[in-house]
């Protein structure tokens, strides 16, 4: 499985990553070395296709770890966030988490954030009652 940020585009050159001459020669940046190594894996193995996901943001642990993929591949959670947002006022629904969808989406209206340890497994962000 292939984990990638979206902004993870910064040239080597610039300091985000390596600049050897064998490093570039795979790609100029982290996401097109990534994206390049899977396409020739396919490339030597026509029978694989690659598991992949692009979180929002660049090149940090934090975000890949609390992405929406990561979720779902280690802990084997469900990833359906079209239950967590209101379509229609465009805001998190109560007891969901306001970052599920890869980006903070706003508790509605009378809801707060809560961090903590919600469930067994891992302390993650709520929207619950304000006024509790």
């Amino acid at each position: 499985r292939f984990l990638f940020g979206s902004r993870d585009t910064t040239h080597c050159d610039v300091g985000a990553g390596s600049s050897l001459c064998e490093a570039k020669l795979t790609g100029k940046n982290r996401l097109q070395r990534g994206l390049n190594f899977m396409g020739y894996l396919q490339h030597q193995f026509p029978d694989y296709q690659p598991v992949w996901g692009v979180y929002n943001g660049g090149h940090s642990a934090w975000l890949a770890y609390t992405s929406v993929y990561f979720t779902a591949w280690a802990l084997e959670a469900d990833v359906d966030h079209d239950k967590d947002v209101d379509p229609d006022r465009g805001c998190t629904l109560e007891d969901r988490d306001p970052y599920a969808t890869g980006d903070r989406v706003e508790c509605c209206e009378g809801l707060a954030s809560i961090l903590g340890l919600h469930g067994k497994s891992r302390h993650h962000y709520l929207c619950k009652n304000a006024t509790l």
